[in-house]
């Protein structure tokens, strides 16, 4: 039976320290001294770090990245983990940016790669963009509020919605912002029973996200059941004594 090497990456977010960590597995065993490497790009103008020289070098292709001076080897921590810290104080880099984080392992046999995304902020140490209200299933017919999170004071937060047949009804409409809490709105009616593709992001630092929003079928049958119970409250069968 022919396997296939597992590699999971993550980022965690510390007092202004990314923690890349690694972990790679074959076969249901954690694989050793596999020397993995991690690349760091920046979304805003699409950078890779250089860290034999600590600044930012141009990156045109993604075969760019595999030269060795975008690469960095992380730090065993045993059992198949390895990390490594990235600080963007210690290249000059403050405010807030998006970076894009991609895991390498090089083996002939095993190599894998996956990637992840995240942003730095000088305010807060969690990742501060992306669709934060999720409304899974909605009615037909009904307004529905779609919230984005973003950099504040933007006016290029855009969303885009594909109907159930992937035809585009909303095509980069401007997201308005709550006061100037960074949070964007939208809302829409959903008119066709089935699944919509809800698409947000905002050009200036590249962030973006997307859902599946599900309209009609559940939210309308749970319509129904709720009217016919109202309606039967509202309409009780007279009782009159024998």
């Amino acid at each position: 039976m022919a396997y296939q090497p597992v590699i999971i990456g993550s980022v965690y977010l510390t007092n202004g320290i990314a923690r890349m960590k690694l972990n790679i597995s074959y076969a249901g065993s954690p694989l050793l001294g596999q020397f993995p490497t991690v690349t760091i790009v920046r979304d805003s103008d699409n950078r890779a770090l250089d860290f034999t020289t600590d600044t930012f070098v141009n990156v045109t292709t993604p075969s760019d990245l595999g030269q060795a001076k975008f690469k960095h080897i992380m730090t065993e921590l045993g059992v198949g983990s390895y990390y490594w810290d990235y600080n963007p104080a210690t290249y000059g880099q403050t405010g807030e940016l998006v970076y894009t984080v991609i895991f390498v392992n090089t083996h002939p046999v095993f190599g894998a790669v996956t990637s992840d995304e995240f942003m730095m902020s000088d305010r807060l140490d969690i990742p501060r963009f992306g669709i934060i209200d999720r409304p899974k299933e909605v009615c037909l017919n009904e307004e529905t509020l779609i919230e984005y999170q973003a950099q504040i004071n933007q006016t290029d937060v855009m969303i885009n919605i594909y109907d159930p047949f992937d035809n585009l009804i909303v095509a980069n409409a401007t997201m308005g912002e709550l006061e100037n809490t960074g949070i964007y709105r939208y809302r829409h009616i959903f008119t066709l029973d089935g699944e919509y593709t809800v698409i947000c992001g905002e050009l200036t630092s590249g962030t973006t996200d997307a859902q599946i929003i599900v309209a009609g079928r559940a939210c309308d049958r749970l319509k129904r059941i709720e009217q016919m119970l109202s309606d039967l409250l509202q309409n009780r069968p007279t009782v009159t004594p024998c």
